[in-house]
Protein backbone atom coordinates (compact mmCIF):
# COMPACT_ATOMS: atom_id res chain seq x y z
CA UNK A 1 0.00 0.00 0.00
CA UNK A 2 2.53 2.46 1.07
CA UNK A 3 4.53 1.69 -2.33
CA UNK A 4 1.35 2.25 -4.18
CA UNK A 5 0.86 5.85 -2.37
CA UNK A 6 4.34 6.55 -2.64
CA UNK A 7 4.47 6.13 -6.71
CA UNK A 8 1.18 8.23 -7.02
CA UNK A 9 2.81 10.86 -5.41
CA UNK A 10 5.70 10.86 -7.59
CA UNK A 11 3.73 10.85 -10.69
CA UNK A 12 1.97 13.89 -9.55
CA UNK A 13 4.87 15.50 -9.23
CA UNK A 14 6.21 14.16 -12.43
CA UNK A 15 3.13 15.49 -14.10
CA UNK A 16 2.78 18.75 -12.51
CA UNK A 17 6.52 19.48 -13.40
CA UNK A 18 5.36 18.88 -17.21
CA UNK A 19 2.96 20.66 -16.81
CA UNK A 20 4.73 23.95 -16.07
CA UNK A 21 7.40 22.79 -18.49
CA UNK A 22 4.85 22.82 -21.26
CA UNK A 23 3.54 26.10 -20.43
CA UNK A 24 6.61 27.59 -19.85
CA UNK A 25 7.91 26.58 -23.66
CA UNK A 26 4.28 27.56 -25.36
CA UNK A 27 5.17 30.09 -28.11
CA UNK A 28 4.56 33.75 -27.34
CA UNK A 29 1.76 34.64 -29.66
CA UNK A 30 2.87 38.09 -30.22
CA UNK A 31 7.05 37.10 -29.96
CA UNK A 32 9.52 40.10 -30.06
CA UNK A 33 13.18 40.71 -29.62
CA UNK A 34 12.92 44.44 -29.32
CA UNK A 35 10.96 46.46 -26.93
CA UNK A 36 10.27 50.10 -27.12
CA UNK A 37 7.07 52.33 -27.07
CA UNK A 38 7.02 53.06 -30.84
CA UNK A 39 4.58 51.27 -33.03
CA UNK A 40 5.30 49.82 -36.38
CA UNK A 41 2.37 47.92 -38.53
CA UNK A 42 3.38 46.09 -41.17
CA UNK A 43 0.60 45.20 -43.60
CA UNK A 44 1.33 42.54 -46.28
CA UNK A 45 -1.38 42.44 -49.84
CA UNK A 46 -1.14 40.41 -52.47
CA UNK A 47 -0.99 42.54 -56.07
CA UNK A 48 -4.62 42.54 -55.89
CA UNK A 49 -4.66 44.48 -52.11
CA UNK A 50 -5.96 42.00 -50.75
CA UNK A 51 -4.52 41.31 -47.08
CA UNK A 52 -2.63 37.94 -46.64
CA UNK A 53 -3.25 35.86 -43.17
CA UNK A 54 -0.50 33.96 -41.68
CA UNK A 55 2.52 34.88 -43.48
CA UNK A 56 5.72 35.05 -41.12
CA UNK A 57 7.09 38.93 -41.04
CA UNK A 58 10.70 39.25 -39.83
CA UNK A 59 12.50 42.39 -38.53
CA UNK A 60 15.81 43.29 -38.43
CA UNK A 61 18.04 46.31 -36.65
CA UNK A 62 19.65 47.75 -38.99
CA UNK A 63 23.00 46.58 -37.70
CA UNK A 64 22.35 43.56 -37.87
CA UNK A 65 20.16 42.21 -40.88
CA UNK A 66 21.55 39.29 -41.99
CA UNK A 67 20.78 35.71 -40.42
CA UNK A 68 17.56 35.10 -38.29
CA UNK A 69 15.48 38.32 -37.27
CA UNK A 70 17.27 40.33 -34.97
CA UNK A 71 14.39 42.49 -33.39
CA UNK A 72 11.05 40.17 -33.87
CA UNK A 73 8.84 38.45 -35.94
CA UNK A 74 5.33 37.69 -36.18
CA UNK A 75 2.72 36.04 -38.07
CA UNK A 76 -0.12 38.17 -40.25
CA UNK A 77 -3.32 38.22 -39.31
CA UNK A 78 -6.95 38.28 -40.69
CA UNK A 79 -5.68 41.78 -42.15
CA UNK A 80 -2.64 40.74 -43.19
CA UNK A 81 -1.38 42.83 -40.01
CA UNK A 82 1.36 42.52 -37.52
CA UNK A 83 2.44 44.40 -34.95
CA UNK A 84 5.88 45.40 -33.37
CA UNK A 85 6.59 47.69 -30.27
CA UNK A 86 10.08 48.93 -31.18
CA UNK A 87 12.07 51.53 -30.08
CA UNK A 88 12.78 54.20 -32.85
CA UNK A 89 15.17 53.70 -35.67
CA UNK A 90 16.07 52.13 -39.12
CA UNK A 91 15.14 48.76 -39.02
CA UNK A 92 14.14 46.19 -42.24
CA UNK A 93 11.20 44.06 -43.07
CA UNK A 94 11.48 40.82 -44.59
CA UNK A 95 10.42 36.97 -44.68
CA UNK A 96 11.25 33.96 -43.62
CA UNK A 97 11.99 31.37 -46.55
CA UNK A 98 11.30 28.60 -45.19
CA UNK A 99 7.12 29.03 -44.69
CA UNK A 100 6.64 31.94 -47.51
CA UNK A 101 3.42 31.26 -49.26
CA UNK A 102 5.29 29.45 -52.72
CA UNK A 103 2.73 31.03 -55.00
CA UNK A 104 4.22 34.89 -54.48
CA UNK A 105 8.11 36.25 -55.37
CA UNK A 106 10.10 36.54 -52.19
CA UNK A 107 10.60 41.08 -51.97
CA UNK A 108 13.71 42.01 -51.16
CA UNK A 109 13.92 43.00 -47.53
CA UNK A 110 12.26 46.54 -47.06
CA UNK A 111 13.91 49.31 -45.11
CA UNK A 112 11.70 51.02 -42.87
CA UNK A 113 12.61 54.05 -40.39
CA UNK A 114 10.28 53.97 -36.97
CA UNK A 115 9.52 57.20 -35.51
CA UNK A 116 7.77 57.98 -32.17
CA UNK A 117 4.39 57.29 -32.29
CA UNK A 118 2.56 54.80 -35.02
CA UNK A 119 4.56 54.22 -38.17
CA UNK A 120 3.10 52.04 -41.36
CA UNK A 121 4.20 49.74 -43.93
CA UNK A 122 2.21 48.15 -46.42
CA UNK A 123 4.45 45.62 -48.78
CA UNK A 124 2.59 44.47 -51.50
CA UNK A 125 3.80 40.62 -53.22
CA UNK A 126 3.85 39.59 -56.29
CA UNK A 127 2.25 35.95 -57.51
CA UNK A 128 4.77 33.84 -59.41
Amino acid sequence: MMKKSLILIVGGIILIVGLILIFSLKPNSSPKFVEGEEILIVQILDSNSNPLENVEVDLWTSEKFNGPPTAGYNITNSEGKVIFNVLEGEYFIGFNLENFPSEFLQPEKVEVEVRKGENFQIISLEKI
